[in-house]
Parts: structure tokens; sequence; C-alpha cells
């Protein structure tokens, strides 16, 4: 990619391939695991977990920052080309691994949540802290040039008691969009600053109304996009295989990595506009994953309960260069730039 609006070329391993535009977004989570369910296939989940560095700290630091750390992200002024709510990139992560851990809400504390779905970071469990996260850049499902060793999970879905993995197959997709589309035209896109974390969704929800975005941010699909606007519940696919997309927040505080409920940093926009006390404008992250049911999706639920307890949670921890340098060039240029290789 060409470098013409910052000021430091990008990394010489950042590969994009512009020709694959983001269509299929047009309906529009071990080294040394404890019982793990693993994909076979990465070869980088043989790279081991360094040790947690010896401290008197015994829980996950601090979740509020006292000072704004907003990154001083290189992003150019939108100019008449870049006003635009396009842009953006695409990365692709398989699963790699499930266990009982959620390392930001119960950190430490191994075995005490609901079985997660873990994809991107082959090393995330209970114990995991930004330091072993960005240990190795090898210990990813994401493409191993694309510079993301992030963190991505989900509840693990069923059907009438069965677990259905999250690929599996060629043809099933987990995937994860970094967009603007849900911003007003020209607005400015700052980058998740390091070791950012955030839930989507509500896994204690007792009913539909208990999780207010689902049917809106958080719904079920088909692979095929054939589903008719944003279902709240999984529907019959004649494909087969179902969809579940989680869109985050994307209007952050400008000063907390995380926040005591994993949620009220962050804020979704409205019409557009991010309000005065979550006034940062962050990427916005879709995760959509891709279930094999077969065609008759009743007896879905998830390892939280019923399918209204979608949600999902994200680990920001990206090399952050390259994370800075995809916000400058796609989203604050609005250059669609494919799928990360």
């Amino acid at each position: 990619m060409k470098v013409t609006r910052i000021s430091y070329a990008l990394p010489t391993f950042l590969v994009l391939l512009v020709a694959a535009p983001l269509a299929a977004f047009a309906g529009i989570g071990k080294g040394h695991h404890r019982h793990a369910t693993p994909n076979p296939t990465p070869a980088s989940t043989s790279t081991p977990k360094p040790p947690t560095p010896t401290s008197t700290v015994t829980s996950q630091p601090s979740t509020q920052n006292p000072t704004p750390i907003v990154v001083g992200t290189p992003t150019p002024a939108p100019t008449s080309s870049s006003s635009s709510v396009d842009g953006g990139w695409l990365v692709k992560c398989p699963f790699s691994h499930s266990l009982p851990d959620d390392p930001i809400v119960f950190f430490q504390q191994p075995g005490a949540s609901h079985l997660h779905d873990f994809f991107g970071n082959t090393t995330t469990d209970a114990d995991s802290t930004y330091a072993s996260m960005t240990f190795a850049s090898t210990t990813t499902t994401c493409p191993a040039t694309s510079g993301d060793t992030s963190g991505y999970w989900t509840p693990a879905l069923y059907k009438n008691g069965t677990k259905i993995e999250a690929g599996g197959q060629q043809s099933i997709r987990e995937q994860f969009y970094y967009r603007k589309n849900n911003l007003k035209a020209g607005t400015v896109i700052h980058t998740f600053p390091p070791d950012f974390r955030m839930i989507a969704g509500n896994g204690h929800a007792t009913s539909e109304a208990d999780n207010p975005y689902l049917g809106r941010e958080i719904y079920y699909g088909c692979s095929d996009n054939s589903e008719s606007g944003k279902p709240k519940a999984p529907v019959n696919c004649s494909t087969g295989i179902i969809s579940l997309h989680v869109g985050f927040p994307n209007c952050w505080d400008g000063v907390s990595l995380d926040s005591p409920d994993h949620k009220s940093h962050v804020v979704y926009p409205s019409s557009g506009l991010c309000p005065a006390d979550h006034p940062v404008a962050l990427p916005r992250l879709i995760m959509r994953f891709e279930y094999p049911v077969g065609t008759d999706s009743s007896g879905i639920t998830l390892s939280s309960g019923p399918y209204y307890t979608a949600h999902g949670d994200f680990w920001n921890a990206w090399e952050q260069e390259m994370l800075n340098a995809l916000v400058a060039q796609c989203l604050n240029t609005s250059t669609d730039c494919g799928t990360l290789q």
C-alpha cells in the first residue's frame, strides 16, 4: 500500500489484498491450555506462553486510567475524498480453542466462566495479560503478517445439547470487520489503545429485552446473507449454516481501558455521532461467526443460556504500529483495504 498521508513508512510486513472487497458485509475471539479444545490446524499453538512476571498484584491491572490515553494516531484530516462512511478492512481469524474462561471478567479464575470459543490469539485463558497476549506475533490464528494477536471470544453454541464448532469446514467463516459506517462522513477515527478491552451484549439476559441491542448490533443470520433484516433468534438457512454477528460500541470516553462492567467506557453512536461523554470515535468492530447446524435451526442455545444471551469479548493486542497505520490508511482515507493476508 502506498503511504501518502502519514509521516512514517508502513511496516514492511503489511500486505493487503485490496482486490477482495468486503461484499460479505452487505447484510450486514495455546501454548499451554488447560483442557482446551484446540483447532488442530494452527501451527502457532505450539509457541509457549511466557511466564507471568512476578508481581505482588493478584488482579487484573486497574481498569481506570486517571489520564486520557488517546493514542497519537496519525489521522490525516478528512478531505473531500475521505469524507464518506466507506473504508476499513477485514481479518479472518479461525477458531483456536474452547475454555470455561474469561480473562476480562474473571481474571485469574480458571473455570469460572461459561464455555467460550476463542479466536485469534491462541494463548488466551484466565491468566492472560497484555504482556502474554503480545509476547509473540505467531500466537494467533489470524494471518501471520497481519499484526493481529488480539483476543476475540464468544459463548459456545449448541444444537440440542451438542456443541457446534465455529469452523471446521472450508466454507465456514470467522471474520472480523473494522469499519466506520455507523458514523457520519468525515468523522476522524482513533485507534483502540493498547490493552483496550470491552464486551458487547448481555450474557446474563433473562429475556430479549435484557439484551437491548439484540436485533440491532447483535443478530443471527445465514451464511449467504439471505435472512431478512437482523433476526434476534437463529433462523432456518437453506445453506445449513447460520451466522452470529456481534457489533461493538465504538464511542469511547477517552480515558478508560476497561470499566467495572466492561461496557460503560464505550457506547454506540447515535445518529452517526458520538456523545459528549464518550467523544472519541473508534473503529466499528463486528465479529461474524458461522455454525454448520443444518437447515433446521431449532434447539439452538448458547453456553451462556438461551439465544438471547448472545455477546462477545474483545481484547486489543494488535501490533500497535500496524493498527495505527490501518486506521490512518484505510478508515481515515475511506479506503477499502480488503482482506488482510
